[in-house]
């Protein structure tokens, strides 16, 4: 089986693959993965992150059905 280390490894390799991400950037993300896996194999529950604002449409539903 895969240490935590690696898994947060192949996390991270994944998605620098496809999102362009500075030195920095890379390393405080693989803190941050690190840190959840280990908690979740610990058994301590994590929170979600806060969302931001709700997707607002760009159009109304009301004006996206109306017609002339």
């Amino acid at each position: 089986m895969a240490t935590i280390m690696e898994m947060a490894a192949d996390i991270i390799a994944a998605h620098a693959s496809t999102t362009p991400m500075s030195k920095d950037e890379l390393l405080a993300e693989l803190n941050e993965v690190h840190s959840t896996l280990s908690a979740l194999e610990k058994g301590e529950t994590l929170e979600a992150p806060a969302q931001e604002a709700e997707d607002v449409p760009a159009v109304s539903r009301k004006k996206s059905f109306w017609q002339r």
